[in-house]
């Protein structure tokens, strides 16, 4: 049912947040902002 749904996000998707959103057939857009001022995630 979400099919070519249109979203927004504030800022941009990491990769693994980009792939759910592609699994599910829904049209994003982003901000050109990253989630983080931090480059590198700590693991």
């Amino acid at each position: 049912k979400l099919a070519h749904c249109e979203a927004h996000a504030s800022y941009m998707l990491t990769n693994g947040d980009l792939q759910f959103i592609k699994g599910l057939d829904i049209n994003l857009t982003c901000e050109p902002n990253y989630y983080s001022d931090d480059l590198y995630i700590d693991k």
